[in-house]
């Protein structure tokens, strides 16, 4: 399946053995699930480059290269994304020990655990959650957007206001020969202009 099939991002794999891998990224698909997969560190950069709404590995492939590149990307995320981590452990593993280190390696970021073997329902329904956070996050991000253009726009308004009531102000002082009928020529003005 094609990432833009679909409304949620899609998943990057990378296990190291290809078994693995293929089986992982057969379950993905066959479940609906947009998902491409990095084989080396080269392919994981560029991979990650392009965005994916989750990252999920198993923990043999993550060597100290592939460690540092993921560690690269979280650092340079924007400030609206989150990525989640999934990671994939051995039963034979010292999980506590793989958990502290990746803690170490990746501070600040949301990682999330299964042991192997996992049950498809809940790999499915883990991944499938991180994706509709993931559409939040987006979600937000555009309305962001969209507040920091109308904020723009506004400013701009507000400034272009500002300097018509500076030109009015000059114009009616410069005819004015009292008080008085300067502040009634200012006001008329103004309300012409309220009613522009």
């Amino acid at each position: 399946m094609d990432a833009t099939d679909s409304p949620l991002d899609w998943v990057l794999t990378m296990a190291p053995y290809r078994r693995d891998a293929e089986h992982l990224e057969a379950l993905l698909a066959q479940n609906g699930l947009p998902v491409r997969r990095a084989e080396g560190v080269e392919e994981l950069t560029a991979l990650l480059e392009q965005g994916p709404g989750v990252l999920v590995a198993t923990h043999e492939a993550l060597n100290p290269e592939v460690l540092e590149v993921i560690r690269r990307y979280l650092i340079d995320q924007p400030e609206w994304s989150e990525m989640p981590l999934v990671i994939l452990l051995d039963r034979a593993v010292p999980q506590a020990r793989v958990r502290a280190e990746l803690s170490a390696a990746w501070p600040r970021s949301r990682q999330l655990y299964y042991q192997r073997p996992v049950t498809t329902l809940e790999l499915l329904s883990g991944i499938q959650s991180i994706l509709l956070a993931r559409l939040r996050q987006r979600d937000i991000r555009d309305r962001i957007e969209r507040e920091i253009e109308l904020r723009r726009e506004l400013n701009h308004r507000v400034k272009n206001i500002l300097a018509s009531i500076s030109s009015i102000f000059q114009m009616t002082r410069r005819r004015a020969v009292s008080l008085d009928e300067f502040a009634d020529d200012f006001a008329g003005r103004l309300a012409a202009l309220a009613n522009v």
